[in-house]
């Protein structure tokens, strides 16, 4: 697995985990560069392919949102997924000397939740209809320094 700057056009090409499936219907609906702040965001290859893309959005000076949309292929190798994941968010954590990230994950998605935990994420609460269009519930978590 390649680890790359992303850019917007990234999000297109990565082909969601079914887990993220309805995240298709809203790609264009986001703001990609927004996403694409530099030194935010990464995109992971497998052969040259685009299998995911993360990042965090600075909310405001010290807090940052943490994304990622990724496919099933990104999942095949979970340990070299995890590892590229932290040192990204710890690099970005630093260069922008955040003193909180924050993750949310849909209620039910399970080995999205552990993943999060398993990465120092802690569960803070759930969010009733928050998820795209306003649907879907979704569980809070954060990180703090």
């Amino acid at each position: 697995m390649q680890i790359v700057n992303f850019q917007a056009d990234h999000l297109h090409a990565v082909e969601p985990q079914t887990a993220q499936a309805d995240v298709v219907n809203y790609i264009d609906a986001i703001d990609r560069q927004m996403l694409a702040a530099r030194g935010m965001s990464f995109s992971a290859l497998a052969d040259g392919k685009i299998v995911g893309c993360a990042g965090v959005v600075e909310l405001w000076p010290g807090v940052g949102q943490a994304w990622a949309v990724l496919s099933r292929e990104a999942l095949d190798e979970p340990i070299t997924l995890t590892r590229a994941v932290l040192r990204e968010l710890e690099r970005i954590r630093r260069e922008r000397s955040l003193h909180r990230v924050q993750a949310t994950v849909a209620d039910g998605h399970g080995a999205g939740a552990r993943w999060l935990a398993f990465m120092g994420f802690e569960v803070e609460g759930l969010l009733i209809n928050y998820g795209p269009g306003g649907r879907g519930d979704h569980w809070m978590y954060g990180m703090t320094t």
